[in-house]
Parts: C-alpha cells; structure tokens; sequence
C-alpha cells in the first residue's frame, strides 16, 4: 500500500476518494452556476410580471454581486479554520434558502432579496471547491481537476438552460425558482454522505513548503496573483454579460421564443464546458512534462480569452443568423478556461495553510466584473438610439474587455518564478534511500 508523508505523518493516497470529490464538486458549480442562470432565462416573463424596466432588472441583477466579493473574502479566511466538507455544505444550505422565496408571488424588493443572498452563498463557492479538490492532488496535476470544475460551469448552461426553459414555458418562471432550491438541497444532502476532507496529497518531491506562511501583502502583489485577477475580471465581465444580457438579447433582437432561447443557450455553454476540458488536459500534460508554466497558464490562458474577445466583437457587428451563432458560441464559448487557469496559478504561489484565503480574496476581486457588467449594461441599452444598437455596444465594450485582459494575464502570469521568489516552490526530489524511507510499498 502506498503512502506519502504529510506535516502530521503518514497518509494514504486515494485516488478513487480523489476523483469521487472532484466529481462532486464539479455537480457543485454545475448547480452554482445554474442558480446563475435562472435570472437571465426567466427575464422577459419576470420583468412582465414584476412591471419592471430593463435598468431595474439590471439592478436586480447586479445586487448578486454586492455582497458576493465580501462574503468570498470573509468565507475565505474563515474557512481556513473549518473543513472543506463543512465549508461547502454551508454554502449549498443558503442556495437553498436563497431560492424557495421567488417560488411565491412575490415582488421587485423579494428579487433583490434573494439575489443578494445568492450572492453570499456563491461568492465563496468557486475558490473552496477548488480548495477542496486540491488538497487531493499536488500543485503540477491540478490543472486538470480544476478545469473538471470549470466545466461544471458550462454544463451547468448545457443542462440548466433547455430544462428551466421548458419549466418556464410549461408551468411559469417562479417554477425555474423552485427546482433550483430543490436541486441544491439533494446535493446538500449527497454531500453530507460521500463528502470527505482530504490532505495535501502530494508525493514528497512535488508538495510545497504547506509549513510555511508567506505574508498576504507579498502574495497580494506578486505578478501572478495581479494578472490573474485583472484577467479573471475581464472573463467575469464578459461571463456576467452573457449570462444576464444574452437570452433577452436572443428573444427581443433575434425574435425567437424562450424556449428555443433555452436550446441556443447550450452552443456556448457546451462549447465553453468542451474547451475548458481540452486545453484543461492539455495543460496538465504539459506542466507534469516540466514545460514552463507561464507559457502554458499565461500565454495559452490570456490568448484564449483575447481570442474570445475578437469573435465577441464580430458578433455584436453581425445580424441574428447561423453565422452569428457560431461566432457567438467561439466567442463565449472562451471565457472559462481562464478563470480555471487563473486558479491553478494562484494556488501553486500559496502555502495550503492559505490557500482558501488567497484563492477566495482572488476571486472577490475578479468578480467585481459581475457587479459592474450587468448594471452597465442596463443603463447603455435603456439610453440607446434602439435596443439593437444598445445590445450591440454591450457586446462591443465586452469584447474589447476581454482583448485587453486576456493580454494582460498572457504577460503578467509567471506561477513558477513567483512561487520561487516567495519561497513556497516545491521542494526538491529527495534521495532515493530517502524516498523509500518515506513511502513504505506494504503496512
């Protein structure tokens, strides 16, 4: 039986509790990131019904967001003194709760209500699933299972869209509300039994110093940490943007009913879900062969979104048609391998002793895009000339966000050489003799 050492001693890997973790939490952003969607498919009934306007709507959309980066903060640090296990069965709890209300017939205030305490359920989900995941793999193979959660993001789209649509046409949008509450609370209820904190499963020659403690100021400003968070904040705007804005877009400028709205809705998720696994892969064989990993996060991370951000400019340019779905489902279909990278990247900088803090500070930070770009977008389409030349300079300004982060993450992101100036780089292969004194085969 095979066993590595860890601070507290010996401890068996479990490659199988691995990956069953992983696959949990993966379901745990598909369902954070459904509860997401759900405003953007139920706007055009909702804001009917409510008697709102498109700015108040994207108020209501962007008060998810106004406690969301506290929350991942305060969270964050507090759940560097709790288990993961417990950490994450909290924050499904408040999904729940956050979301039985608009089952009622209730109003604006109520909307506003719930989005905030959405908000402060799923500020801190993304960086402690991904906490949780990486206490089971050590810093050159999390790559891969960070972008498994990052998919869970696009098939939260694939899955969410075409079932809360058909919801919506069939039974009214307060029905989307309610199975979103009911979905959380099985997954609650899953975790309580398969969930299991796990330790820093990394071979000796590969565990960072998780003794050590750097101080937050040194972290804060290393390149790695800024290009990510200023990186991440232009995926995230361009992500709010097309989660809030794209189905009103599809039904009001491209005419079509809500339910094929559903339908078109899962060429971009599924597209973004496919490339986040790809290149997630990708990545993961090339830092384990050694290659430097700011040409593979850096370089292939901000490319993409810069990419991304190109085709998202071609597409606010385009009339509604099959070329303007494709454009739109590359362009989109980007945005969230960088957001999985910029994780992996900043959890390689940090002690584990850290790591939930700094990745929940990270990601309170970058997701500052979510206030901003829904809120923005409202105000341009309400004092536009024409609602089609108001959706356009939304998807204008964000394609040029993108572009602009996407280059900026490509040339600030250096994991490897901040991690050795930090002092937190993996330790160097011990000796033969010491490796086998370390990882007896047979107990």
């Amino acid at each position: 039986m095979s066993y590595h050492r860890t601070d507290s001693g010996p401890v068996q890997r479990n490659p199988l509790r691995a990956w069953s973790i992983t696959v949990m939490a993966m379901v745990f952003m598909l369902i954070n990131f459904a509860d997401k969607a759900v405003l953007g498919l139920v706007a055009v009934p909702l804001m009917k019904d409510l008697h709102i306007s498109p700015a108040q709507f994207g108020f209501a959309a962007s008060s998810f967001y106004f406690l969301f980066n506290v929350a991942a903060v305060v969270y964050g640090f507090l759940a560097t003194r709790m288990s993961p296990k417990k950490a994450l069965l909290l924050l499904a709890i408040v999904w729940t709760v956050a979301q039985l209300p608009m089952a009622l017939n209730v109003g604006f205030t109520v909307l506003v209500l719930t989005r905030v305490l959405l908000g402060i359920g799923e500020g801190p989900a993304y960086p402690l699933a991904n906490h949780a995941v990486f206490s089971w793999f050590p810093p050159k193979r999390r790559a891969l299972p960070s972008s498994l959660l990052t998919v869970g993001v696009g098939l939260g789209g694939v899955v969410a869209a075409p079932v809360l649509a058909y919801l919506i046409a069939e039974h009214g949008w307060r029905a989307a509300f309610l199975a979103m509450a009911a979905v959380s609370g099985v997954w609650a209820l899953l975790w309580m039994v398969i969930g299991k904190d796990g330790t820093e499963a990394a071979p000796v020659e590969d565990r960072p110093a998780s003794d050590l403690r750097v101080p937050y100021r040194k972290l804060f400003l290393s390149r790695t940490f800024l290009g990510g968070v200023l990186g991440g904040f232009a995926s995230y705007w361009g992500l709010a943007t097309m989660i809030s804005w794209l189905p009103a877009y599809l039904e009001n400028i491209g005419g079509v009913s809500a339910r094929t709205t559903g339908v078109l809705l899962m060429l971009p998720w599924g597209a973004m879900g496919l490339l986040t696994l790809v290149s997630g892969w990708v990545v993961h064989r090339l830092l384990r062969r050694g290659v430097r990993g700011r040409l593979v996060v850096g370089v292939v991370g901000g490319g993409m979104l810069a990419a991304g951000g190109v085709f998202v400019l071609i597409f606010a340019m385009l009339s509604y048609g099959v070329v303007q779905l494709v454009v739109m489902t590359v362009g989109f279909g980007t945005l969230s391998l960088l957001y999985a990278l910029q994780q992996t990247s900043v959890s390689e900088i940090c002690p584990s002793s850290q790591r939930s803090a700094v990745l929940s500070t990270s990601n309170a930070l970058l997701t500052l895009g979510g206030i901003v770009a829904p809120f923005v977008a409202g105000l341009v389409i309400d004092s536009a000339s024409t609602p089609a030349a108001g959706y356009r300079s939304v998807f204008v300004l964000g394609g040029a966000i993108m572009i602009v982060g996407g280059i900026i993450f490509a040339v600030l992101v250096r994991p490897d050489a901040d991690a050795r100036k930090l002092g937190t780089a993996a330790e160097p292969r011990p000796s033969s003799d010491e490796a086998a004194d370390l990882r007896p085969s047979n107990t």
